[in-house]
């Protein structure tokens, strides 16, 4: 089988999950959030920093028609998908994350530019990796594709006329989701008739956009309803709009954090369209699936969406963590520290080299690692959700590079040293000082972290940094209370102390030793509803990492 990419559906997961009424013991699940997948199918490379998809301004990657959602029933932007135009980077997977991106909206359209942007119905839709195209019912066929550095557009209008607008200030979801930000800065030139260089500071992280429009007669500035001038007002949109020659045109759109890693264009949409899904087709290929069509369907459409994310930034120098492999859109640790980044640390060498990478640029640069790593100015690290993940993903990392004295050509000692600053930061005193946190999840996280530290210690042959750690993950038991169950007397992020009590450990036996194994099977057969129970206890279906560990 060498074709991979004819079995991803890249649709999979962009509205609400499909799903048959659940049946026995599924029946008694409780689950906590809105059942969508939150993805897009817009075009994309693996790991790639660009995307390109159809914009409406829907929850939660600006594509679709759900409005922002957690655990009630999904209320609608649209009865339907809307194509406003094409907007670049997005997030895929996410929830409410606080930005959502989807820079640089490019509309076609006929008429003034009071009549640009303005929602339309898609008769047509089609996507493959690296691919997307639809028909805007206002009189456009609209196609694009990505490069490493390249969106490209196409447009086919029905008739001449035709005109493509850019909204420069654009950040965020439509208006109505209350995700909408404003820019902070911004300039504009025109470069000729068919192309404009334009800043703009989106988050605190100034973008440059080279922008090319072939067959383009013109090229205006535009700021409201006004054609023609621009004077920077963070309350009135702005952008640049082309005049379209006849009934074609392709943009070629370069965007980045450095005016200097500006592309000029070349090739156009066909070539990266077939440049993609060569490049797709090689990663979706380092797992051979066998088996009937059902089956290898449903695995490389799963498998094409954990390759959207994390993306590379390297050559950028994001957020001033220098221009090396560095990887961004860790979204967030949480999520995917158990489950995506294994898979990618086995599979591809560079992405793990590139994690590692990031993690210690951002302990050299910002204090600690990342819990989540956006493009955004605001870089302070949130203990909130959980503490300490990093570190597990530091000794995975150093397992599935052969556990030598580097990680990927990272010294182990200069990565223990990292290790040991970040877990004692401001704000985690209390871990090292009484043995446990506020939080009695904190308190598993960094016990846990402390068992990675202290393997890696070991094998670095540090013996009494590794001993001084293997006491402290010794703290785990601290967390859970008389009846062998989490703290009752803690706060719970996203989950109770049932949902939080089945995480996977490096101590298992002892986890189970510590209620006894007949009471650890009884509590897991009423979580799972296998057995009576109170529904507030039960399993909260596939939510969080610690529902995807509990199974």
């Amino acid at each position: 089988m060498s074709r991979y990419t004819d079995y991803a559906d890249v649709f999979l997961g962009c509205d609400e999950i499909d799903l048959p009424e659940p049946l026995g013991v599924a029946a008694r699940w409780r689950f906590i959030k809105g059942l969508c997948g939150n993805t897009h199918p817009g075009a994309a490379l693996p790991f790639g920093r660009l995307s390109c998809c159809a914009y409406s301004g829907a929850y939660s990657a600006g594509y679709g028609r759900n409005m922002p959602n957690t655990g009630e029933k999904i209320r609608k932007l649209y009865d339907r998908n809307k194509f406003i135009g094409f907007s670049h980077f997005h997030h895929s997977g996410t929830g409410y994350i606080g930005l959502f991106y989807n820079y640089f909206v490019t509309s076609p359209f006929y008429g003034g530019i009071g009549e640009a942007f303005i929602p339309s119905d898609m008769p047509e839709e089609r996507a493959r990796p690296g691919y997307y195209s639809c028909r805007s019912s206002r009189g456009a066929f609209c196609e694009c594709s990505v490069t490493d550095r390249l969106a490209f557009h196409r447009y086919s209008f029905d008739r001449p006329g035709g005109r493509v607008a850019v909204d420069v200030s654009h950040n965020g979801l439509a208006r109505e989701t209350g995700a909408f930000h404003l820019p902070e800065d911004a300039e504009m030139h025109i470069l000729g008739r068919a192309c404009a260089l334009v800043s703009v500071v989106q988050e605190g992280v100034r973008l440059w956009a080279r922008i090319e429009c072939r067959g383009a007669s013109r090229c205006r500035l535009w700021q409201g309803n006004r054609e023609g001038a621009f004077e920077f007002d963070p309350q009135t949109p702005f952008g640049v709009v082309f005049d379209i020659e006849g009934q074609r045109a392709e943009v070629a759109m370069s965007i980045s954090a450095c005016r200097g890693s500006l592309a000029e264009p070349s090739g156009g949409l066909d070539l990266a369209a077939a440049e993609a899904d060569a490049r797709w087709n090689d990663a979706l290929g380092r797992i051979e699936v066998l088996g009937e069509e059902k089956d290898r369907r449903i695995f490389y459409s799963n498998l094409y969406h954990s390759l959207v994310k994390p993306v590379f930034w390297t050559g950028e120098d994001m957020l001033g963590l220098g221009k090396g492999p560095l990887v961004g859109e860790l979204a967030t640790m949480w999520d995917v520290y158990k489950t995506e980044l294994p898979l990618l640390f086995t599979l591809f060498e560079d992405v793990r080299k590139g994690v590692m990478e990031t993690f210690m640029a951002c302990e050299r640069r910002l204090g600690g690692f990342p819990h989540c790593l956006l493009m955004s100015g605001n870089t302070a690290i949130e203990d909130k959700q959980a503490r300490c993940l990093a570190e597990h993903s530091i000794a995975d990392a150093f397992y599935r590079s052969g556990a030598g004295s580097d990680i990927d050509g990272i010294p182990l000692g200069d990565i223990l040293a990292a290790c040991d600053r970040d877990m004692r930061r401001p704000g985690r005193e209390d871990f090292f000082l009484q043995g446990a946190c506020h939080r009695a999840t904190h308190t598993l996280d960094m016990a846990e972290a402390a068992g990675c530290v202290s393997a890696l210690a070991e094998a670095a042959g540090e013996a009494v940094l590794a001993d001084r750690y293997a006491a402290l993950a010794r703290n785990w038991k601290n967390a859970f209370g008389p009846d062998g169950l989490m703290r009752a007397d803690s706060e719970y992020y996203e989950g109770n102390r049932y949902s939080y009590s089945f995480r996977l450990m490096r101590d298992m036996p002892g986890r189970i030793a510590l209620c006894g194994r007949e009471r650890f099977e009884e509590y897991l057969d009423s979580f799972f509803g296998f057995s009576k129970g109170s529904p507030k206890d039960r399993f909260q279906g596939f939510n969080n990492e610690t529902d995807m560990e509990a199974p």
